[in-house]
């Protein structure tokens, strides 16, 4: 077995992932959970929920799956893009969903900069 600096800066990373993921997979107690599936960090988000939506494969047309998942929803989390994020909430809202939080998140696995934990409710 050869070490390369390359195997070693990718279990550094990993590992420095790894500490972050259990804040990251809660339990989502039954709210509908929208994440990105080509995102590891929002993968990991979404992992525990009962309800998730993934935005990955949806387009414009698409995100009339998150107005159909929404009912029976009392909130909504998610860990997604700003662009996403930006998206969902303008439908929510026009649901009468209101904002509970909002963070961005760090993204040491996809180097995403723009991720986004929220809730709305």
């Amino acid at each position: 077995m050869t070490v390369s600096r390359r195997s070693v800066l990718k279990g550094a990373a990993t590992v420095s992932a790894a500490a972050s993921l259990p804040v990251l997979a809660q339990p989502t107690n039954g709210a509908l959970t929208v994440f990105d599936s080509s995102i590891p960090e929002s993968r990991a988000f979404a992992w525990l929920a009962k309800s998730q939506l993934d935005v990955a494969d949806l387009h414009d047309s698409n995100w009339r799956a998150l107005r159909g998942a929404m009912k029976g929803s009392r909130s909504v989390k998610g860990l997604t893009g700003w662009s996403d994020w930006v998206f969902a909430r303008g439908l929510l809202e026009e649901r009468g969903f209101r904002l509970k939080s909002e963070s961005p998140v760090a993204a040491p696995l996809s180097g995403h900069a723009h991720l986004f934990k929220w809730e709305m409710g």
